[in-house]
């Protein structure tokens, strides 16, 4: 017996364009499971008007004129841009409840419980307004500056100054036999930007390009001019898609480098603890290093308030504190999903501090809670109580098969579980 369910979702939509995202996510639940996937023709670099602009500006040389526009130029339409989200009400709840969840809800009342509530309310519209600016900002950017990387070589070296860039060419230099590099970052600063520059720069002093990773669809507008500034791989779209996973493997075998973008998340990811939640987690750098052993280096990029160039920053090799067979080994009573789900959780915590150093520069600040966060709240309408609970176990058993805490004893619970389903089946 199905019992009929009705899902009250945490998220609050306030605007039109929430709206529409939040009846997506309700229409797509699939027996009290979210199933939900952004559809890729909702980004803006997607968007037929916006590879127009770039055909045209490309077709008639434009380019080269918009290479040259200042700051003043940027500064001014991302605050335009910014005003229209905010007054549209996109930014209104999402940026203020994923702030609350970066900072595990301490921010606010620490920082904001000695101000009026007029003042509090004006610092959290700061809050959205800064966030908004630096997203149409990043766009921008985008569309004007990734071109201009790719048609006229050396110009990433006016819009990026690379801090550490020599440790990085040793790095790849020591790896260039024996298993290459990961760059992971998050969609942080101008990760795409970010991304071309970074590759360019090793261009130069390597001769290869790097390469990362492109959902099909989703930046259409300047795919082909960042595919000349770094190498783009299809996302796998299963376990079975061997092409994608040999052009992975190929760039490791290569001994070159992977700028690996860890806070994405999809649905169909499992679970695992980001800022004290249950989030959307991938697995690929648990799998590569366990495969290749690469160099693991955490790489950020911040803008300048007032110029046009962006800060790349290039951490030390982390790659020692990933977990290998050997811990394993130490710890017999411990599983292979142990030591992948371990090490996506090690990348988790890199990520974090990323972002919270930061936050008002995440991309994903604003729709975290549509791909990120994990959401599920039940109402039940039924005299049931039985079923009810009986459903509940369903649930529970299938959500500890799809997450990770450290120190859970999955088949303990698991047992207990069973036990309580046979003993409420027989009454």
């Amino acid at each position: 017996m199905v019992i009929p369910i009705e899902v009250t979702d945490v998220r609050k939509p306030r605007g039109f364009v929430s709206d529409y995202l939040y009846k997506i996510m309700l229409e797509s639940e699939v027996e009290g499971l979210k199933k939900f996937e952004v559809d890729n023709t909702m980004s803006g670099y997607a968007s037929p008007l916006t590879q127009v602009l770039t055909r045209f500006l490309e077709k008639h040389r434009l380019y080269a004129i918009t290479r040259k526009l200042p700051a003043i130029f940027f500064r001014g339409v991302s605050f335009l841009m910014s005003s229209i989200l905010i007054r549209l009400r996109i930014f209104s709840y999402y940026v203020l409840d994923n702030i609350n969840w970066i900072f595990n809800g301490s921010i606010w009342r620490k920082r904001l419980k000695k101000y009026s509530p007029d003042v509090r309310e004006k610092i959290k519209r700061y809050v959205m307004y800064r966030n908004a600016k630096h997203i149409t900002r990043a766009f921008l950017e985008d569309i004007l500056k990734v071109p201009s990387c790719s048609l006229y070589p050396g110009s990433y070296k006016k819009y990026v100054k690379i801090e550490n860039l020599d440790y990085l060419i040793d790095v790849l230099k020591k790896k260039r036999n024996s298993g290459g590099a990961i760059l992971i970052a998050a969609h942080h600063g101008n990760h795409i930007l970010m991304a071309s520059a970074i590759s360019l720069a090793v261009q130069d002093h390597l001769g290869f390009k790097g390469s990362t990773f492109a959902q099909e669809g989703t930046i259409t507008a300047v795919e082909r001019f960042m595919g000349a500034c770094i190498n783009l791989i299809d996302l796998p779209k299963n376990s079975k898609d061997v092409k994608a996973k040999e052009g992975i493997d190929n760039v490791f075998k290569r001994g070159e480098f992977l700028f690996l973008y860890h806070d994405a998340g999809f649905s169909r990811q499992p679970l695992v603890d980001i800022f004290g939640e249950f989030c959307h987690t991938p697995l690929g750098i648990s799998s590569l290093f366990r495969k290749f052993k690469p160099a693991i280096i955490p790489v950020y990029m911040i803008p300048d308030k007032k110029k046009i160039r962006h800060t790349l920053y290039i951490k030390k090799d982390v790659s020692d504190k990933f977990l290998t067979e050997e811990f394993l080994e130490k710890n017999p009573n411990l599983t292979k999903k142990d030591l992948i789900f371990r090490n996506a959780l090690i990348g988790n915590q890199i990520i974090e501090k990323i972002i919270r150093e930061n936050p008002w520069y995440w991309l994903t600040l604003w729709n975290a809670q549509e791909i990120k966060r994990y959401y599920k709240k039940f109402t039940f309408r039924t005299n049931k109580i039985k079923n009810a609970i009986l459903q509940q176990i369903e649930y529970f058993s299938w959500l500890i098969d799809n997450s990770y805490e450290l120190g859970r004893d999955d088949s303990a619970i698991k047992n207990i579980l069973s036990e309580l389903k046979s003993d409420l089946e027989q009454l």
